[in-house]
């Protein structure tokens, strides 16, 4: 491992984080169902536009067999978590919501127990446990901010929409796994395909509940450069900036450094938000860094390399 390796994970990582941040800088003026719309079809139209180009799959008389498939994943993977995620990070401290999504090892696990009989290890149901207590030292002090919707128990709805959002998008794309592995469609093709769809459904639905309103979208040449930037890092980059970093590192070094994501939208908060520095913040994510290391490492290797 050299100094260029890791300032290549770590740089993605940073990159991939600014997203985030600057993504709660723009729901401060945009409803999360309506910029989840907005969002999702510009880059799913942009990922199509190149794929028509160079495939021949994105033709009607190709999609129509996957027609039902598709519309299911897309509701899973990006119409309900994308608008439970959005509005979770509207109304939290930005690197709170980050830290949350975090605990994704965990949930794909849980799912693979039930759905695949698949074990876990004693060291790993320690590491799960590490993890949430972490994640348990950052809620239970909960901000005004979070209870602005109300709580369940020591909950904020607004940490509940994060965890849900976050269940839910790794069964959607369990889902979509299957299509993936019947090669039909490239990861890059099926994202761009469920984030047109899933940005679809976010708009009509930002349109009953009157939610869907262009006079609210700043016409600053600064508001535009942030979304094309929201829009090309989270949505089209994003994908392979990670998918590039599990390809040419092992799983456990990259879930590792992904726990940087969260530290780095905590790093930016301050600088783009006006977000506090937080110590409890830090405890918090060692504890959780500690129980994903533990969980990941105690992994069986034929775990590890999927």
């Amino acid at each position: 491992m050299t100094p260029f390796d890791l300032l290549y994970i770590f740089g993605g990582y940073a990159i991939f984080a600014s997203a985030t941040t600057l993504n709660k800088l723009i729901l401060f003026h945009l409803s999360p169902l309506f910029y989840v719309g907005i969002r999702m079809v510009a880059s799913g139209v942009l990922i199509i536009a190149y794929h028509l180009v160079k495939s021949s799959r994105m033709k009607v008389c190709y999609l129509l067999p996957d027609i039902k498939t598709l519309l299911l994943i897309s509701a899973f993977t990006t119409f309900i978590p994308s608008v439970l995620k959005a509005f979770a990070l509207k109304n939290l401290i930005s690197s709170k919501a980050t830290l949350i999504a975090s605990l994704d090892p965990f949930v794909t696990a849980i799912y693979a127990y039930f759905l695949w009989n698949e074990r876990m290890r004693p060291k790993q149901l320690i590491g799960m446990a590490i993890s949430f207590i972490g994640i348990a030292i950052l809620i239970w002090p909960t901000s005004p901010l979070d209870n602005q919707f109300g709580s369940i128990w020591i909950f904020s709805l607004a940490e509940i929409s994060a965890f849900v959002s976050m269940i839910i998008a790794r069964y959607g794309w369990i889902r979509a796994q299957t299509i993936i592995r019947s090669e039909r469609y490239t990861p890059s093709e099926l994202n761009g395909l469920i984030m047109l769809i899933g940005g679809s459904y976010a708009l009509i639905t930002s349109a009953f509940t009157g939610e869907f309103n262009l006079s609210s979208i700043p016409m600053t040449w600064n508001f535009w450069l942030v979304f094309l930037y929201s829009v090309t890092i989270a949505n089209i980059l994003g994908y392979s900036i990670y998918g590039s970093l599990l390809k040419k590192y092992p799983i456990t070094l990259t879930s590792l450094c992904g726990m940087s994501i969260p530290l780095f939208v905590h790093l930016y908060g301050p600088l783009v938000l006006g977000e506090p520095l937080s110590a409890l913040f830090f405890v918090s994510l060692a504890f959780v860094a500690l129980g994903i290391f533990l969980f990941v490492k105690n992994k069986p290797a034929k775990a590890l390399a999927v």
